[in-house]
């Protein structure tokens, strides 16, 4: 059976990828460097590590009721 990755799930991945590969090469992994990374414009990254961010805020709370 084949799983299909959202395009929000292939966005995060790309951002965490971009991270790693900046610093495992000792680069100081910064907006400007993801964005020339990846490819997403700067405004792109804030918005999904934000939802990103949102979304796991909105877990943690869920799990402590």
């Amino acid at each position: 059976m084949k799983n299909n990755l959202t395009r929000k799930c292939i966005e995060t991945l790309a951002i965490q990828s971009a991270y790693h590969f900046c610093v495992s090469i000792g680069i100081k992994p910064g907006l400007r460097n993801l964005s020339m990374i990846t490819g997403f414009s700067e405004e792109r990254i804030l918005e999904i590590l934000e939802n990103e961010f949102s979304n796991q805020s909105v877990k943690t709370e869920d799990h402590s009721f």
